[in-house]
C-alpha cells in the first residue's frame, strides 16, 4: 500500500517542530495529497480506458504507458527521502513543476519557472521546500477562480541566502488580509480548503532559519532561506 503524506509527516517532519505544529504539517500534506491524488486517478483512468479497447491500438498503448510513467513518476518525487540539505533549488522547482500537473479541478495554468545559475544550496529538507512551494503554487491555482492563469516563481541568490518569489496575475490579498491569511483555518475560498497552507509553509520556513511574507494588496509571496552550511 502506498503511505499517504498523513502517515508519513511524523517521520519527515523535523522533529524540533512543537506538536500542534506537526499536526498542521500532518494535516496540509494530506490536503495536498488529496489534491494530487485525483489528478493521478485521472491519469491511471484514461490509461485504463485505452488499454481496455480490443485490441488498443499501437497509439493508444503508447499513450497509456505514458500516462502511467508520468504517474508513477510524480508519485515518486513526493516520497523524496527528506535531509536537512543540502537542497538545490532548481531541482525542487522542476519537481513542483511536474506535481502541479497531477492537480485535478484546475483550468490550464501556465508555471513559469526563472532561476538564477548562482543559486547557492539552502538548508530547508528538499520535501519541506517542495510543500511549501506546491502549496504556493495551489494557492495561485485556486484564487484563480476557475480562469486561466500564469504563474511566475522566481528564485534569485541574496545575501546569506535565496529568495523565491511566487506570484500570479490576480489581485491579491486585500490589505486587511495579507497577516490574516497566515492563521490557522483562515481562507476565502468555500470549497473544502482547510485553510492550512500558508500557515504550514511559514511554519516550515521559520523552521529552516527563513521567512515567508505576502505583500499587502498584491498576489506575491516571498520565501527567503539561508544558505545551506556544513555543520561542524
Amino acid at each position: 500500500m502506498i503511505p499517504s503524506p498523513l502517515e508519513s509527516a511524523p517521520t519527515v517532519t523535523a522533529a524540533a517542530l512543537d506538536r500542534p505544529t506537526a499536526v498542521l504539517v500532518a494535516a496540509d500534506r494530506w490536503s495536498l495529497w488529496r489534491t494530487l491524488s485525483r489528478g493521478l486517478a485521472h491519469h491511471l483512468a484514461n490509461a485504463a480506458q485505452m488499454l481496455a479497447l480490443d485490441p488498443p491500438p499501437l497509439r493508444a498503448r503508447a499513450e497509456a504507458v505514458e500516462r502511467i510513467g508520468l504517474a508513477q513518476g510524480r508519485l515518486a518525487e513526493t516520497h523524496r527521502e527528506n535531509v536537512p540539505g543540502p537542497t538545490l533549488v532548481p531541482e525542487a522547482l522542476e519537481d513542483v513543476q511536474a506535481l502541479q500537473r497531477l492537480q485535478a479541478g484546475f483550468p490550464s495554468i501556465e508555471l513559469r519557472l526563472e532561476s538564477a545559475s548562482d543559486l547557492p544550496a539552502v538548508g530547508m529538507p528538499a520535501e519541506d521546500l517542495r510543500h511549501v512551494l506546491l502549496a504556493l503554487v495551489t494557492n495561485a491555482r485556486q484564487a484563480a477562480a476557475g480562469e486561466r492563469a500564469t504563474i511566475r516563481v522566481a528564485a534569485r541568490s541574496m545575501a546569506g541566502g535565496v529568495e523565491i518569489v511566487v506570484e500570479d496575475g490576480g489581485p491579491g490579498l486585500p490589505a486587511d488580509m495579507h497577516e490574516r491569511a497566515f492563521e490557522p483555518f483562515v481562507t476565502t475560498r468555500g470549497n473544502g480548503a482547510l485553510g492550512l497552507g500558508l500557515t504550514v509553509s511559514r511554519a516550515l520556513a521559520r523552521h529552516a532559519g527563513g521567512t515567508l511574507d505576502a505583500e499587502a494588496c498584491t498576489s506575491r509571496f516571498r520565501l527567503r532561506l539561508p544558505q545551506w552550511r556544513r555543520q561542524r
